[in-house]
């Protein structure tokens, strides 16, 4: 069997992977910088792209799969990553009120013993309720958002957020039944660790 290496220091992501008895080795994420979209780039396009460069980035040698992680949220064609600040975080959820958005993650491996890459893509669609802007503002300052693609965590429970149509993992950072299948075909879990 392959180690698993995992260049992320999500704790959600860390959590979910060991939910499933996922056996993982955790390593830093060394992209220092992530790249701008490009236009007319799709999200998911970005978000492999993005992946992919954080797997090359913090390779160090390891042997086995090399695993990236990313999620983005694409919101009226725009792509949209971690708020840079309390404010940015509180205009991007106003912006979603009334709306619907598409939450995406994805996975990218590398095998280093067959230098093979292989990708594992998931989407979610999340709506945003209509609420005063105290109530955002109250998430805003007890919950940690700035680590969060669109400034906010399904797994906070927030009342304003509602899942319309997706798996709650990928809304939290993993594209997870996609990526069970994919590892059980590395022999790294079994069939009835699937969700």
């Amino acid at each position: 069997m392959l180690p698993l290496w995992v260049a992320s220091s999500s704790p959600r992501r860390h959590d979910l992977l060991s939910q499933y008895r996922v056996p993982f080795i955790a390593i830093p994420n060394l992209l220092a910088v992530e790249p701008s979209p490009e236009y007319p780039e799709c999200g998911i396009r970005y978000a492999v792209r993005c992946t992919k460069q954080k797997v090359t980035a913090s390779y160090s040698g390891y042997s086995g799969l090399i695993m990236g992680v990313d999620t983005v949220v694409e919101w009226q064609g725009r792509i949209l990553g971690k708020p840079a600040d309390s404010s940015q975080a509180l205009y991007q959820l106003q912006a979603f009120m009334g709306t619907t958005h598409r939450v995406i993650s994805t996975c990218v491996l590398w095998d280093t013993h067959r230098n093979i890459w292989l990708y594992c893509v998931d989407y979610a669609i999340v709506s945003v309720s209509l609420v005063p802007e105290s109530i955002l503002i109250d998430y805003i300052h007890r919950y940690p958002v700035l680590d969060k693609a669109g400034g906010y965590g399904i797994q906070d429970n927030p009342s304003f957020i509602h899942i319309a149509w997706g798996d709650r993992a990928t809304i939290m950072g993993l594209p997870l039944r996609r990526l069970l299948k994919l590892l059980y075909g590395y022999g790294i879990v079994n069939a009835w660790q699937y969700p």
